[in-house]
């Protein structure tokens, strides 16, 4: 909820306080499996269930074709990379915090 919460992301009918079962419970429907539109609108939903499933080995997410799901299907649903980076579905573009830190210094690795 708080990675959400900092990019401006909240669930549907969420509470600050929710904890995790009753967020399960609402967002699952109590069911064992579920579909999930990739569309416009579902951005928060996607985003929950991808890092819920990256925590929760027992959970897995699956695209219509019956296939593992472990990234954001960009293809489909484009967000900026930077809110992408700050949820955690992907890591930092190196390139461009090196290049926002030109200040003339030289960088030796």
């Amino acid at each position: 909820m708080a990675r959400l919460a900092a990019v401006g992301w909240t669930l549907p009918d969420s509470q600050p306080g929710d904890d995790g079962p009753a967020l399960w419970a609402r967002l699952s429907e109590a069911a064992f499996n579920g579909v999930l539109p990739r569309r416009a609108g579902n951005e928060p939903q996607l985003a929950f269930w991808l890092l819920l499933a990256r925590g929760c080995p027992d959970l897995s997410l699956v695209d219509d074709g019956q296939q593992p799901v472990s990234r954001w299907p960009a293809d489909e649903l484009p967000v900026a990379a930077e809110i992408l980076e700050t949820l955690g579905l992907q890591p930092p573009d190196w390139r461009r915090v090196l290049a926002a830190s030109g200040d003339g210094e030289v960088w030796f690795f």
